[in-house]
């Protein structure tokens, strides 16, 4: 039997283990119903397609337009489609204008592009309730977006469909199919809306989504540390549980047998990474982006 008293080391691993477990049940308990629908508001849609349907060039990577950047003549268009949204999930929820994205999908995801064709979750606050709204604006016969939680749903998204997930808790990816060809452009508008007026979790999200998308522009041609770094930090978190069962049989072995060596390495780089996350996390309510205080914040 492993004496705790003694064993300092093995009392670090299982403190943090179980706080990393304690995240992974908040996930599960914690996560937003997935939901996805036609939207009947096709006429703004296709007034929205009107606007944006013009020559942007995807051919290498994707191309990304933050809320100050859309057109006036879209976000006047939006009310109705956000009644819809909120008649679904209930009007305690508030959107986040700050974070919304007009997104041109590319059928070839190079460098930072890369970590959608691989199962992951968007954000790392768990404790946060917030949706991401995907409104497609025109689909994409050839490119599938896949949810592994959900019976491995498999979703084409088409024109006036409105998909909303949780932005925190429900891990997914996108996959390039070649049933037939389909040269269109995707392009979604992403919306988000959080619980109640939780302003932590809107201004939190509001600088992770900026952070993020900054080190995602500068990795798009050439992937960089930054670019490496947060490439396994999204991995880690959307794998956190297989990574802790992982984990758990190591500290079995390390604090009833084997005291040395590699397994020793194994986990203290599992505590400085669980650390790290903390600090990460902690970060984003310290940073002060103009765009994502609530109490001033560019509303279109």
């Amino acid at each position: 039997m492993v004496n705790l008293g003694r064993d300092r080391e093995c009392i670090l691993f299982i403190i943090v283990f179980f706080y990393s477990v304690l995240i992974c049940i908040f996930n599960y308990f914690n996560k937003l119903q997935l939901h996805y629908f036609s939207s009947i508001h096709k006429d703004i849609i296709d007034k929205i397609y009107a606007i944006v349907n013009k020559n942007v060039n995807t051919e290498s990577s994707s191309k990304h337009y933050w809320n100050e950047d859309i057109q006036n003549e879209i976000h006047n268009e939006l009310t109705p489609i956000h009644e819809e949204i909120l008649q679904r999930i209930g009007q305690e929820f508030r959107y986040i204008p700050s974070i919304t994205e007009l997104y041109y999908s590319s059928k070839h995801n190079n460098n930072s592009d890369k970590q959608y064709v691989n199962n992951h979750m968007d954000g790392p606050f768990y404790a946060c309730n917030v949706y991401r709204v995907l409104v497609i604006i025109n689909g994409n016969k050839n490119i599938d977006t896949h949810f592994p939680c959900y019976d491995n749903t498999v979703v084409n998204l088409k024109k006036y469909d409105i998909l909303l997930f949780d932005y925190n808790n429900d891990p997914h990816y996108i996959d390039i199919n070649n049933k037939e060809v389909d040269d269109s452009q995707r392009i979604i508008l992403k919306l988000h809306y959080v619980k109640s007026d939780n302003t932590l979790c809107e201004k939190n999200h509001c600088e992770f989504a900026r952070e993020s998308r900054d080190i995602f522009e500068i990795n798009k041609q050439t992937l960089y540390f930054t670019g490496i770094f947060s490439r396994i930090a999204l991995l880690y978190n959307t794998n956190r549980a297989y990574i802790l069962f992982f984990i758990f049989l190591l500290i079995l072995l390390y604090c009833h047998k084997y005291k040395k060596g590699i397994l020793r390495y194994i986990l203290y780089t599992f505590v400085i990474i669980e650390f790290l996350g903390i600090i990460i996390l902690l970060h984003y309510s310290m940073f002060r982006r103009p765009i994502c205080n609530y109490t001033d914040r560019k509303e279109k």
